[in-house]
């Protein structure tokens, strides 16, 4: 059996899906007031605080969250092109957050820090270490009970707006 629990994330919704005893969270709401942060603030906190393997608070048995590395998906597995230099300096020092921005970061800045919280966390990230996005070509996942979700979406063509967006983001960012 399916419910679902909605709580308020000030301009939006989480969702808290319990499928037979397995839990999914669906978009973690704000960590404070700034626009972008309405999909990834919350999560940075609880990622950041969850603890590490073998001693966290909350075990998270999966994450979807298409973030740089993620895109773009081919069936051979990530495509990076002359992006693969920007990829790794994100890898590396993660997205650093200046002081001022602190309090309300950037959406691509949120979305790289999640990313490497995931990443040095040894969260399981897109079904695996999280070079492959989540998207409509996703094969279903099953939950327990036979329970299978199948992703509707985004579609390639938006991933690939998005990949460019964030490239741009980054950019100007100086990074």
């Amino acid at each position: 059996m399916l419910k679902l629990k909605m709580y308020p994330a000030k301009n939006g919704d989480a969702f808290l899906i319990n499928a037979n005893g397995q839990h999914l969270l669906v978009d973690a709401g704000y960590a404070s007031t700034h626009i972008d942060a309405d999909h990834i603030g919350g999560l940075l906190v609880l990622f950041n605080d969850n603890g590490p393997p073998g001693r966290r608070r909350i075990e998270i048995d999966a994450v979807w969250h298409n973030s740089l590395r993620s895109l773009p998906y081919t069936a051979e597995g990530p495509c990076l092109g002359d992006h693969a230099g920007v990829l790794e300096a994100i890898k590396r020092r993660g997205f650093p957050v200046p002081p001022a921005l602190a309090v309300n970061p950037i959406g691509a800045g949120q979305g790289s820090s999640l990313a490497k919280l995931l990443r040095t966390q040894g969260y399981h990230w897109n079904d695996g270490d999280g070079s492959r996005s989540i998207d409509n070509r996703s094969a279903p996942y099953t939950l327990l009970n036979q329970v299978h979700l199948e992703v509707l979406g985004p579609r390639p063509e938006r991933l690939e707006a998005l990949r460019m967006l964030w490239l741009r983001e980054i950019r100007r960012l100086g990074h």
